[in-house]
């Protein structure tokens, strides 16, 4: 016997290992394998950091005071200008395919409905008017005469 090693000969005719020959050396372990591993007792670590505070010269037993910390101050959130568009209203004649046929003012309604049914009679088609946002163009500041 050797240390920690059993060695089993054994004959195995016609069986797994036959075409190795007939007989074969296994080696079973007799313990498992040592690994390392972790510390699992709490009570122990304890033990290791009182012993090392106390092998430092004049250490002194202090509880550390935590100071509670600052709330980060909220920061201002950005953001962007809405930037105003000036849209204005007109009413559109439009045939079945969305073609426009012609725009109209907002107030002129009676006339946009007119020439749809004008439209209509002429080809035979359908016609309606639908409402469009247009935006405006920006006025441009009035420029001021030159003093001459």
């Amino acid at each position: 016997m050797t240390d920690g090693i059993v060695m089993i000969f054994r004959s195995d005719p016609g069986g797994l290992y036959s075409g190795y020959g007939a007989l074969h050396v296994w080696l079973k372990r007799k313990e498992k394998p040592v690994m390392a591993k972790r510390t699992t007792s709490r009570l122990e670590l304890r033990r290791q950091a009182e012993a090392a505070e106390s092998s430092e010269p004049g250490a002194a037993k202090k509880k550390a005071v935590k100071e509670p910390k600052k709330k980060a101050a909220p920061r201002a959130k950005r953001t962007k200008a809405k930037v105003v568009v000036r849209k204005r209203m007109l009413w559109g004649v439009f045939s079945s395919s969305l073609k426009e046929e012609g725009r109209f003012a907002y107030a002129e309604k009676e006339a946009a409905e007119a020439r749809a049914a004008e439209l209509a009679v002429k080809h035979k088609r359908t016609y309606f008017v639908q409402p469009i946002k247009e935006v405006m163009a920006d006025r441009e500041p009035a420029a001021a005469p030159a003093a001459e």
